[in-house]
């Protein structure tokens, strides 16, 4: 074992705080599948159970910041039928995000039915009023355990592997996420996933 792998294995065997744990644990669980071997265990799901059940969880650390959360779920994606674990896996990293790195504002959190490619979309949206992530540097932020070289982020702390989750959770579901962000403004993530699932999804390589 050596690489990337080896930089896993040793954070595993060092990691106390529960939520950290978890997150190494599906990333080094996935990693480890070949393309196309994750069956996506779909059933129904309660969309908005599913987002303030995440919410619920980051609710004091939210306000302890003296952040506020709101949640809006139209009647249209208020159900989908999804694996509801990989989702919420998904969903919570993102959130959590947006919860580190903002202080006395708003995090924004909605889910929409769209439409496209000939099917329809599940469409969670997180904004938030944080400190926002320059245009150079957005790419970098779904790298695992990597975190943008500024003042401001590294005094966070965290590990740098949420994000990362999040983007290998939705490509199992056949989405996608995706960020817009401006410096001092903050940032809009965007989780895509088909509302329905209709068979396994092949994952894509890891990165």
């Amino acid at each position: 074992m050596h690489g990337f792998d080896a930089v896993v294995a040793r954070i595993l065997g060092a990691a106390t705080d529960p939520q950290y744990f978890e997150l190494l644990v599906e990333h080094r669980r996935i990693r480890f599948l070949p393309v196309g071997a994750i069956a996506a265990a779909a059933k129904r799901g309660d969309v908005r159970k599913l987002i303030e059940d995440n919410v619920a969880v980051l609710q004091d650390e939210a306000r302890a910041a003296g952040n506020r959360i709101s949640v809006r779920v139209a009647s249209d994606a208020a159900r989908a039928y999804t694996d509801t674990s990989k989702l919420g896996v998904c969903v919570g990293a993102v959130i959590s995000n947006a919860v580190k790195f903002t202080d006395d504002g708003l995090i924004a959190i909605s889910a929409d039915c769209m439409f496209g490619d000939g099917r329809e979309w599940l469409a969670i949206s997180v904004s938030d009023t944080g400190i926002g992530i320059a245009g150079d540097d957005l790419a970098k932020v779904f790298q695992p355990f990597t975190q943008i070289d500024s003042t401001s982020t590294r005094a966070k702390g965290g590990m740098g592997l949420g994000l990362s989750i999040a983007r290998r959770m939705a490509h199992a579901l056949g989405g996608e996420v995706s960020v817009t962000s401006e410096v001092g403004a903050g940032s809009t993530f965007v989780i895509r996933v088909p509302m329905r699932i209709e068979r396994t999804v092949a994952v894509r390589a890891a990165a």
